[in-house]
């Protein structure tokens, strides 16, 4: 009762203040408070800068981003692989799913719940992005995935290197991601308007990044045009930063990241 509760109901109504999280009960409303809002995070992570509120988190976190141990749950459709059975249920309901109920006004994305719907529209569409990068033009909705954003992007200790390519990632999590979705060879969601194939809900992204008419984002330097102020913030970056503090050895190209 509880999960269909917090699921599956459209009408939920109770709201969080600070974000578009919906719920049905006052517990779960001042959980969502306690975990996502807080500026009170003791509990830290020895080994990247995640903090939370419990012991319970930071163990949970560490299990799924940090632990070497074997996960014996793995996704049938793709390399996923996870600790419990009931992370397993969500991957694939929210990854492999073809029926998604819940679609986005702004833009054509698609899910398989209510509150996924929230947090897309939080992270996608929210014009309140407090939180804001030192080393970039990054700007987003909370202060883990600035945390997140920051060791991903300008950490330099990345000790998960990929056996095909260059490519080192920060966390077990984030190079199964480059795997799927760079080495895979089992694509099976494809562009009905051009020959690109991928692994997941890309194709979603790839729609409207590549065939939307709809780039309400301009470039005030040149005539880059985009589906969102990420995608703005992102180019800006790349094309027009001055600040291009690394620098190939070997000719006079530099970057960024």
């Amino acid at each position: 009762r509880d999960h269909i509760l917090s699921k599956h109901l459209s009408e939920k109504p109770l709201h969080c203040s600070k974000c578009e999280y919906t719920c049905m009960t006052k517990q779960q409303l001042n959980r969502h408070v306690l975990y996502k809002h807080s500026t009170n995070k003791p509990y830290t992570c020895s080994k990247c800068e995640y903090s939370c509120v419990t012991q319970q988190r930071l163990n949970e976190h560490i299990l799924s981003k940090h632990s070497r141990r074997n996960k014996p749950f793995s996704c049938s459709n793709c390399i996923y692989t996870c600790m419990t059975k009931q992370h397993l249920n969500r991957h694939i309901l929210s990854k492999h799913s073809r029926n998604k109920p819940y679609s986005c006004t702004k833009c054509i994305y698609t899910c398989v719940t209510q509150q996924d719907l929230n947090r897309h529209n939080l992270f996608k569409h929210s014009t309140n992005k407090p939180f804001s990068c030192c080393k970039c033009t990054y700007v987003c909705v909370t202060k883990q995935r600035l945390n997140e954003h920051i060791l991903s992007k300008h950490s330099r200790n990345k000790p998960f290197s990929c056996s095909n390519c260059l490519y080192t990632g920060v966390t077990k999590q984030k190079l199964n991601q480059h795997i799927l979705s760079k080495h895979s060879r089992n694509k099976p969601y494809s562009c009905t308007k051009c020959e690109y194939t991928c692994v997941r809900q890309h194709l979603n992204q790839h729609v409207l990044s590549k065939h939307s008419r709809n780039k309400p984002f301009s470039c005030s330097k040149c005539i880059y045009t985009c589906i969102t102020q990420q995608h703005l913030n992102r180019h800006n970056l790349y094309k027009h930063s001055s600040n291009k503090q690394l620098s190939c050895s070997k000719c006079i190209y530099t970057c960024v990241t």
